[in-house]
């Protein structure tokens, strides 16, 4: 319109387009680098009291254990090594899944907030073609869902597969002396690896639903554009 009319036909001024494209990164990169730094210093101390306290009630644990063993009870072995694994994975693995979903506020926020906005400017420079491919995603979006159901399930069955082998680690860690002896270290060795191949069986089950899910969320958009566009 600038170019057609001059200045006197236009309502915003040349240099406020050109300034939002300075400042419309800046002011992007710098709320997230500053979401970042929030999010990762709320993860280190959320880290931190876990820890602590998993390892608190461990001592407690161990303390009621020893109690137990002086007033003459005894004590089973097996189920101790259990427990012991159980807390390395509560430590290690599930402490670190656990803390994997600190960007919940981008799902809840920002995903919403991004396609409320993008639907209104759309609308404005398309008109009702932008609700085509408003109806398109809203079609496929079933399928990103069934996939995540999935994934939800095998993640579940590799982290069964993932506690069975850091406890048999643990196991095996405690009795070292007694393999030693008696000679059984290829027997434990097999041992250990089919209880790892068990888990990287289901690792690469996630995997596979992953990069499909990947895909399916990138194939959505260029679906949506092309609906648009077709219909403009």
């Amino acid at each position: 319109m600038f170019m057609q009319n001059g200045l006197g036909g236009a309502i915003v001024r040349p240099w406020v387009w050109i300034l939002l494209l300075f400042l419309g990164p800046v002011i992007s990169s710098v709320a997230i680098y500053c979401y970042i730094f929030i999010n990762t210093g709320t993860l280190v101390r959320t880290e931190g009291i876990i820890t602590q306290l998993v390892f608190e009630h461990a001592l407690r644990v161990r303390m009621k254990a020893e109690t137990a063993s002086e007033e003459g009870k005894s004590t089973d072995n097996t189920a101790a090594s259990s427990l012991v694994g159980k807390i390395n994975n509560l430590v290690t693995t599930d402490l670190g899944n656990l803390c994997d979903g600190r960007d919940f506020l981008v799902v809840v926020l920002y995903g919403p907030l991004q396609v409320i906005l993008c639907m209104a400017f759309l609308y404005v420079l398309l008109g009702w073609s932008s609700f085509v491919g408003l109806v398109v995603m809203i079609a496929l979006a079933p399928v990103p869902g069934y996939i995540a159901k999935l994934l939800q399930t095998v993640q579940a069955e590799r982290m069964k597969k993932t506690d069975v082998r850091v406890e048999t680690v643990t196991e095996t860690m405690n009795v070292l002396r007694m393999i030693k002896l008696f000679g059984w270290e290829g027997k434990m060795s097999e041992r250990l690896s089919d209880k790892r191949e068990e888990e990287l069986t289901w690792l690469w089950k996630r995997q596979i639903l992953g990069l499909l899910n990947g895909n399916i969320n990138y194939i959505i958009p260029v679906a949506h554009m092309i609906a648009t566009f077709v219909t403009y």
